[in-house]
């Protein structure tokens, strides 16, 4: 098992062991200079069918606030879920639930959504964020775990 898994599975058992929350990560942010992501929860919601070999689903809720001197729209998204023993998976596309926010100056636009994974695995990615005046500009998604419950095994 590579150390970062180790490392990660000792923090979310520290995290799980030190807490009453059902969440299956503690909320992060990362911020540019104009736009702020903020994690809000990730939460197990459950298996997507009956069976030990279907996924669990991760729902999660997402804060983007433009701290920006102007209106920025989310144009891309992309996200890496490197999930353990199985390798990185590329999720792309553009806006995000289905929709392109256009965030102006000291507002902010919340979504939530949801990840499929079958055993421990870490999302993290960019939105791709274009300022009115046409520049688009990167804005990292800080990383998160999506943990299923100690019950679930490997």
């Amino acid at each position: 098992m590579p150390m970062r898994w180790i490392a990660l599975a000792l923090a979310l058992a520290c995290s799980a062991a030190c807490s009453n929350r059902e969440e299956a990560a503690t909320p992060r942010g990362v911020a540019t200079p104009e736009i702020r992501v903020q994690v809000d929860s990730v939460q197990v919601l459950g298996r997507e069918g009956e069976g030990e070999n279907t996924p669990w689903l991760f729902g999660y809720v997402i804060t983007l606030r433009n701290e920006g001197q102007t209106s920025a729209t989310l144009v891309r998204r992309h996200w890496e879920v490197d999930e353990a023993g199985k390798g990185t998976r590329v999720i792309t596309g553009d806006g995000v639930a289905g929709e392109q926010p256009r965030i102006a100056p000291g507002q902010s636009f919340t979504y939530d959504s949801f990840f499929r994974a079958y055993r421990l695995a870490e999302a993290s990615g960019h939105y791709v964020m274009r300022l009115d005046g046409g520049q688009e500009f990167k804005v990292p998604i800080p990383p998160f775990a999506l943990q299923p419950p100690s019950s679930a095994g490997p």
